[in-house]
């Protein structure tokens, strides 16, 4: 028999002497509920008030039924017999520091009811014979009803509350099966949204529209998927912190690429206008030493000019093709020069010369 004692305005509230002579251990009944949504997640395995300390009652109910094998402490986790127990350290505010030990509560049956099995008071008055199922087996004996003050929120218990004495057996299990979580260390955590902010940039680095919507989607989702995954491995990871890093990420390079795309389809625009502007002046400007020419050697081919008349045309047309043949180069080297085949170069030239008819 293990007995409780609860820690009740600054004192320890244990069993009277005729019921502690009789117990095998004496625990404490406390438990840890979360300070942000009130969940109760972890039990403190030990717990102390001025020069006594106790064990939890699921802890000490734990060592009695392994025949109180001998427990050695660490700074990080515990050692009863063969079986490494992990067990933080959590600093209360109002109290001494206590270890904690992070509870692995069994799923709820298909119907919603607890996988750990109750026997009521009521039953086992009026069928004596139901005690049979409690043999070879730890037995919690606590009460049970929601309308008693000793009950939390727990993450299963999503209609109602969980009573303490079945906190308890569920931490009992948790150690029997020696399934324990962890919590994942902050270079874990930080790991990990570093990996997702360096695949969300490769993404839309290396992709455009929708791929990349459709990868950064997918990123989301498996940031999302992370922390489940982490759980089924029996480590807790922060969900927060992954998820804002993905979504943060992806939103933020989401949001860089369309505004770059859309800058770089407004200068594209841009230089498109230009080069049509351009070829429309090329155009208009290659006209005239075309017409030039067309019309000379029609005059040449059609009429009987003097000797001079025909060298005053051949000349023409000569200074009209190089005219010409110069403006495609030019046109020619502005291309490349927009490619990049050319590379303009800064030379200092001097403001003022030596020659004395210069200015």
């Amino acid at each position: 028999m293990v007995l409780d004692s609860e820690l009740i305005t600054g004192a320890w509230e244990d069993p009277l002497p005729e019921f502690a002579r009789r117990a095998k251990a004496i625990g404490h009944v406390h438990i840890i509920p979360d300070n942000l949504d009130g969940m109760c997640r972890f039990i403190p395995l030990e717990a102390s008030f001025g020069p006594k300390r106790l064990w939890a009652l699921s802890f000490e109910a734990f060592r009695v039924s392994r025949g109180k094998e001998e427990l050695t402490e660490y700074d990080d986790y515990l050692e009863l017999g063969p079986l490494i127990i992990p067990s933080l350290k959590s600093e209360r505010p109002e109290r001494e520091e206590w270890r904690r030990l992070r509870i692995r509560y069994l799923p709820p049956a298909p119907d919603h009811t607890s996988r750990i099995p109750f026997v009521t008071l009521k039953r086992l008055l009026e069928d004596p014979s139901a005690a049979a199922r409690f043999k070879d087996k730890v037995v919690f004996i606590g009460a049970t009803a929601q309308s008693t003050s000793d009950k939390m929120m727990t993450p299963y218990s999503t209609h109602m509350q969980m009573p303490g004495v079945e906190i308890h057996a569920q931490a009992f299990e948790t150690l029997s099966q020696g399934q324990f979580l962890l919590d994942a260390g902050k270079s874990t955590v930080l790991f990990w949204c570093f990996i997702i902010v360096v695949l969300a940039t490769l993404i839309f680095r290396w992709f455009i529209g929708v791929p990349a919507y459709l990868l950064g989607g997918t990123l989301l989702v498996g940031a999302h998927v992370l922390p489940h995954l982490f759980f089924k491995n029996g480590i807790v990871i922060s969900y927060v912190a992954p998820v804002m890093a993905a979504w943060l990420s992806v939103s933020g390079c989401a949001s860089y690429q369309y505004f770059f795309v859309r800058r770089q389809l407004k200068r594209s625009e841009v230089e498109k206008a230009r080069y049509q502007e351009a070829i429309q002046f090329v155009t208009h400007e290659m006209r005239s030493p075309l017409t030039a020419i067309q019309g000379s050697s029609e005059l040449m081919g059609r009429y009987n000019l003097t000797e001079e008349k025909r060298k005053q045309m051949a000349q023409m047309i000569n200074s009209e093709s190089k005219r010409l043949a110069r403006m495609i180069q030019t046109f020619l080297d502005v291309e490349r020069l927009s490619d990049g085949q050319l590379e303009l170069k800064e030379r200092a030239v001097p403001c003022r010369s030596d020659d004395p008819g210069l200015p």
